[in-house]
Parts: structure tokens; C-alpha cells; sequence
């Protein structure tokens, strides 16, 4: 039987659950556009995928994904998923942003799988513990959601300190790990299909397999919504819609509007 617990502040979000069989199919490909998240890995026969890596989990994993990284989990047994996940906002680490080096200061898709030791685990877990406990507790007293947030941030500042796990659990194809990072610095010009494969030397209609096969999207699927995330963070630091999209890469306004609603489900200037 699966389970859920969540509880909330204004900048996070901290979730328990594992997952029945129905609920297992809808672990797809997707990214956080505003928040940081951290997954502490419990139980489960599972591998994680971002950007072109792919880590075979182990319970007492931890996962780190910025906002911008496309991620997904893939079921690979019977075994409960069972998971605790942590969303925190830019605005979390206003007082404490070295907290937030393991999630910027690292490549795409690079040193996302964290191995604590015994020590870092079990402390976490207590304070995991601790947080449900004072949620079930103390919901009812005015600052619960502060001491909740310093738990929290108890929670950053002891994964700063654990080591990415071991590189043999990660399989990548380093081609598409150089093409994923050409495009993510690329994003303002041409990403033609026929760019790719004359840059890289691959043929094209092979490289949108191995594309596929790698992350999950296709090609020109993985462009647009690179370019959306870019132009909303543009439009976020005080560019007008028009200009952030014509600096995220797209052609033209009427483009970027269609693409934006397809993929959001409503206008950009809603966001």
C-alpha cells in the first residue's frame, strides 16, 4: 500500500512516499523549473537518469538535481520505491548560499549521486525523522515552519559534506554528454540537426537515436525546453518576453508563445 506525507513551508517542500504498481508507470522525464531537489533514497530496484548519465541506486543514495536538469527514475524490479524528497526555492538558502554548491557548482548531469557515510546517513535520517515528528507534533505552534527550515538546512549543510558516489555505478555515452553540454551553452544559436551531426561527426539519423535512447526526449524536444527555461529565467531577471526569447534561441516570438503554452499548459506572461 502506498503512502504520502507532506509537509510545507513558503520555500520547501518535504515529502515521504512510496509508490504502488499504478503509480510506478508515471515516473517520467521532467525538471523543476523553480526549486532544488534532493531525494534520499530508502528502498527500491531502480536507476536514475540525468542529462545523458544513468546511476544504478543504491538505498542510502542521495540525489541532487538543480532546476534546469532533465531527470527521470526507472523502475527496475517489484520492490517498494520508497523515497524522501526535499524541494527547496532559491530564496531557502538566502542566508546560507554555499549550501547550494552541490547543486550549481557541478557540470550537467555530473555528481549528482551523493554517498554518504554511516555517520552523515543516520544523522540525516534522524533529522528526517525528527521533521515528521514535530510536523505531527507542533503543526499547531506559530514558528514549527522556521524550525522545520533550520532542520532542513541542517540537512544541506551535512551533504555538502558526503562524496559523489563511486563513477562505476554511472553509464554515459560521451558523445551525447559533449553534445548535451554544446547545446546547453549554445542555447542563443543555431542547433540544426544537420549542426550536430557535422560538429560531432555523427550521422544524423543515428544521433537522434542514441538521443533518444540517452535522455529520453528527442532532440529538438530537448532544444525547446532548454530554451524555454532560459528564456523565463531572462524574462525573471527584468527582460521583456520578446527580448529573453529571442536570447534563449528562438526565432521568433509566435514560436516561442506556441511552444511555451504546449509545454506549460498556459501563456508565458501567466508564469
Amino acid at each position: 500500500m502506498s503512502f504520502e506525507k507532506t509537509i510545507t513551508g513558503d520555500e520547501y517542500i518535504f515529502k515521504h512516499s512510496n509508490d504502488s504498481d499504478e503509480k510506478k508507470s508515471k515516473l517520467v522525464l521532467h525538471n523543476h523549473n523553480d526549486t532544488y531537489e534532493t531525494l534520499i533514497f530508502i528502498s527500491g530496484d531502480a536507476e536514475f537518469t540525468v542529462e545523458g548519465s544513468t546511476y544504478k541506486m543504491s538505498p542510502g543514495d542521495v540525489i541532487v538535481i538543480n532546476n534546469n536538469e532533465m531527470h527521470r527514475m526507472k523502475l527496475t524490479g517489484e520492490s517498494v520505491y520508497e523515497r524522501i524528497v526535499i524541494n527547496t526555492t532559491p530564496k531557502f538558502f538566502y542566508m546560507y548560499p554555499e549550501l547550494k554548491n552541490i547543486f550549481r557548482n557541478r557540470r550537467l548531469g555530473i555528481g549528482n549521486v551523493l554517498k554518504p557515510d554511516d555517520f552523515l546517513l543516520g544523522t540525516i535520517h534522524d533529522i528526517c525523522s525528527k521533521i515528521e515528528k514535530y510536523n505531527y507534533m507542533y503543526s499547531d505552534v506559530e514558528f514549527s515552519a522556521d524550525i522545520i527550515k533550520n532542520l532542513i538546512l541542517e540537512i544541506m549543510f551535512l551533504l555538502n559534506r558526503a562524496q559523489p558516489s563511486c563513477d562505476h555505478k554511472t553509464r554515459t555515452d560521451d558523445r551525447i554528454k559533449q553534445i548535451l553540454e554544446y547545446i546547453n551553452d549554445n542555447l542563443s544559436a543555431s542547433l540544426s540537426l544537420d549542426l550536430l551531426s557535422k560538429k560531432f561527426f555523427v550521422n544524423k539519423y543515428h544521433l537522434c537515436r542514441i538521443f533518444k535512447m540517452s535522455t529520453g526526449m528527442t532532440i529538438t524536444s530537448y532544444v525547446n525546453y532548454k530554451r524555454l527555461l532560459l528564456a523565463r529565467e531572462l524574462h525573471e531577471e527584468g527582460k521583456t518576453l520578446t527580448n529573453a526569447s529571442f536570447e534563449a534561441g528562438f526565432d521568433n516570438y509566435s514560436s516561442f508563445y506556441k511552444i511555451y503554452r504546449r509545454e506549460f499548459g498556459h501563456s508565458p506572461n501567466k508564469s
